[in-house]
């Protein structure tokens, strides 16, 4: 059954279905519904937690072994399987198929894809896993769409159409951005209304020359420089959740080239396209993938992911610190900046 993102969160509260479905261009949307499902998880009693994301050559047989085997403890286990491709091989074929075909008792299963191109819309193996799961899909939301979307955010804290627009306008549709400013002018202005001049003076707007040199210095290898640059946002009070989409992004893009590459695919305009690089942060991230592997920026996306629960509480652990770890781990061979 498919459910807006809107609707997952009442029906996941009521019950976890065995197999969950997520399918998420959006990195904000996808982000809120994981912790939904996860919440919803730990609520009712699935508070063991495993995870895969799936690279190349995955041993999908691990993924088996755990599903057919019970908790030593009687414990049950929340599993979350990720495919940042979107394409799961042959062998995965087989084996989300088999798991969408016998469910556990003491199990419950996340897929979560991210954006998917034509042909694996069209995919047999993904019309199954709809026809049997719960599932959603979260998009983008369109520029003429976000002021009505930052209103209904923003609750009971109501804002001119003037202010609305004008936050749309500075988070430029990013919409870990977007909500960061919304919380922060709910804290300061509870009861609202809000002025296009109160908006203005609380609106922390991240400039773009920094957000090219994060990306400039991921290409370039530096984690020393990025770790620099981390530091600097971090006291000058910078908004986590930007500075973290604007790495996920990179990484998330550099993948895809490295899967293309690793799978003796020539880079054409669809790649990029898909990769969503133009402009500057193309032949940055083009080079970049040269220097990496799928299975390191796969590695940091994981991290990111734990990044991002430690910024919202969920876990033990300074947010900020455990970045620069991800970094250090991205790139082991430059030294820590003291």
């Amino acid at each position: 059954m498919r459910l807006s993102p809107e609707q997952w969160p009442s029906h996941l509260n009521r019950l976890v279905p065995p197999l969950t479905l997520l399918i998420g261009s959006e990195p904000f949307l996808s982000l809120e519904c994981q912790d939904h499902w996860r919440r919803a998880c730990r609520a009712q009693n699935y508070e063991e937690r495993k995870v895969w994301t799936v690279e190349s050559r995955f041993a999908w047989t691990e993924v088996d072994l755990h599903w057919n085997s019970g908790s030593l403890f009687g414990s049950r286990c929340a599993v979350e399987i990720h495919l940042p491709s979107g394409k799961p091989g042959p062998e995965g074929t087989r084996q989300l198929e088999k798991l969408a075909n016998s469910p556990q008792e003491d199990k419950r299963l996340l897929i979560l894809l991210s954006e998917l191109d034509y042909r694996t819309r069209q995919a047999p193996w993904l019309t199954q896993l709809q026809t049997k799961a719960l599932w959603t899909e979260t998009q983008p939301v369109p520029r003429n769409a976000l002021p009505r979307w930052i209103a209904q955010r923003l609750g009971p804290c109501q804002a001119s159409s003037e202010a609305l627009e004008f936050l749309a306008d500075c988070t430029e549709g990013n919409l870990l951005a977007t909500a960061q400013e919304i919380a922060k002018l709910s804290l300061l202005y509870p009861t609202g209304p809000l002025t296009l001049e109160q908006v203005q003076s609380a609106v922390m707007v991240m400039s773009r020359h920094t957000l090219t040199d994060l990306t400039r210095a991921l290409s370039q290898g530096n984690g020393a420089q990025i770790l620099l640059l981390l530091r600097s946002l971090n006291q000058e009070g910078e908004a986590l959740p930007l500075v973290l989409w604007s790495l996920s992004e990179d990484w998330r893009a550099t993948y895809l080239l490295c899967r293309t590459r690793e799978e003796g695919r020539t880079l054409s305009p669809s790649i990029f396209k898909e990769a969503r690089l133009w402009g500057e942060r193309r032949p940055l991230l083009e080079g970049f993938s040269q220097r990496t592997s799928s299975r390191a920026c796969a590695q940091a996306l994981q991290g990111a992911a734990e990044v991002d629960q430690l910024a919202k509480g969920l876990g033990h652990g300074d947010p900020w610190e455990t970045l620069g770890q991800v970094i250090l781990d991205l790139f082991p061979q430059k030294s820590p900046v003291n």
